[in-house]
């Protein structure tokens, strides 16, 4: 699901709206700032960078990753598959070069193909994280109703992450997606507990409680975001959609009743996310 405006950007080095407050002149700042515009939502900006980090340094594999990760994110398929495959050709012993490609083919519908490209990825002794976020996305999309695998395969990435914050917040992504809201703010909500200066997380769990019907708290988390970047564009645009329906909602709902569904929403979130059992 494209969540995010796609915006073309110019290859200046502070694109117009960047949270990036100095100027990327090498391979690694321009990583750096490609990093936080993606964790900012602004992947248009964010795939620019990431083409500037590989054109001034081509050895740095996870900005190949990232670059193709945000492509696919932002519903830029050909240009990720395209990425992906021009990456795999170029270093072809990087295993998550695969996962990459992976992904790109598990959102064109060609869950063979994922799956080939999936096995590779996790053909070493220790997978990096971001090859067992794809996996889990991958049998998402096989297994739509198996989410005890799919959670086993995310908590697999926890673990082994650097940065526990980012497979959480891919996990929420696919969840999302596929339609499981609930479980899908459980993983956000880590998110932000793991790297709470990510607007993305925010506006992320705004939709999650959105799709709940649950505006109020929508409404607190776009907020959330726009405490973190004023002019944050989609931040603000998603508060004025869901404030109309808030009020639409109180005039049918006493606070109290509101108050109880959000209760019983949070209590079945809680269920959902007891420990998982590794049992394969």
């Amino acid at each position: 699901m494209d969540r995010f405006d796609w915006l073309e950007v110019d290859k200046q080095p502070k694109p117009e709206g960047s949270p990036v407050s100095w100027a990327p002149n090498d391979g690694y700042e321009c990583l750096k700032a490609a990093r936080s515009m993606r964790a900012s939502g602004h992947f248009g900006a964010a795939a620019s960078y990431y083409e500037r980090a590989v054109a001034l340094e081509e050895h740095l594999y996870w900005a190949w990753v990232e670059w193709v990760d945000t492509l696919v994110r932002a519903n830029q398929l050909k240009a990720a598959e395209a990425t992906a495959a021009k990456a795999v050709d170029l270093y072809r012993q990087t295993r998550p070069l695969y996962a990459a490609s992976a992904l790109a083919l598990v959102h064109t519908g060609r869950l063979k193909e994922a799956r080939y490209q999936s096995d590779i990825s996790l053909d070493e002794p220790q997978p990096s994280w971001y090859a067992q976020c794809v996996r889990a996305e991958l049998w998402l999309m096989e297994n739509k109703h198996d989410r005890k695998r799919v959670r086993a395969y995310i908590d697999r990435a926890i673990e082994g992450a650097e940065s526990p914050w980012e497979p959480c917040f891919l996990g929420g992504w696919m969840f999302l997606d596929a339609g499981f809201a609930t479980l899908a703010a459980g993983y956000f909500a880590e998110a932000g507990h793991y790297n709470p200066h990510a607007p993305i997380v925010w506006l992320c769990l705004g939709d999650c409680f959105h799709e709940l019907r649950l505006y109020e708290q929508a409404v607190f988390y776009y907020q959330k975001v726009t405490e973190l970047e004023s002019t944050h564009d989609l931040a603000l645009q998603r508060q004025k959609l869901s404030k109309p329906k808030l009020f639409g909602l109180m005039r049918l709902f006493r606070k109290r009743d509101l108050q109880a569904r959000w209760n019983q929403e949070y209590q079945k979130l809680k269920e959902r996310l007891e420990p998982t059992q590794h049992d394969f």
